[in-house]
């Protein structure tokens, strides 16, 4: 990002943090390609488009934490740098969290285990592994 630019969205951090509604759709707008690009990547390690929307929601909800908390006075990182890392954390708890509720539901629940075939049973209990371990891996 060019000193002008970083300059410009450190300005905005600063005016959406003291309540500026227009500056912070301003950066909403600007990062919004992260947000879509984060959401996007945490529901495909999910297995689950559909719920795309609800961690597009949460990167939202994140952002909006990461303007009001960012210290404008350091010069050690950008807020770029620090938006990223507060949706990164606040996704992965959010999968964490996916992940314990369909964890607590009983494997027939899932619609795993009523196949009649005991292969088509036991693939689908190795999918949910696998989904379990690529969770868990972000």
């Amino acid at each position: 990002m060019e000193h002008h630019e970083q300059k410009n969205h450190i300005l905005l951090v600063a005016a959406a943090a003291n309540g500026d509604q227009s500056a912070y759709e301003a950066l909403l707008k600007a990062y919004a390609p992260l947000l879509d690009s984060m959401s996007a990547a945490f529901a495909e390690a999910l297995c689950d488009t559909d719920c795309r929307d609800d961690l597009r929601q949460e990167a939202c909800i994140a952002f909006c934490r990461a303007v009001e908390t960012f210290d404008c006075s350091q010069k050690e990182v950008q807020f770029g740098l620090y938006a990223k890392a507060c949706i990164r954390n606040r996704l992965i708890s959010c999968v964490r969290s996916m992940r314990k509720q369909e964890i607590s539901l009983p494997l027939e629940e899932l619609g795993i285990c009523n196949a009649k075939d005991p292969l088509v049973s036991l693939v689908e209990k190795e999918d949910y592994r696998e989904l379990s371990r690529r969770i868990e891996s972000i």
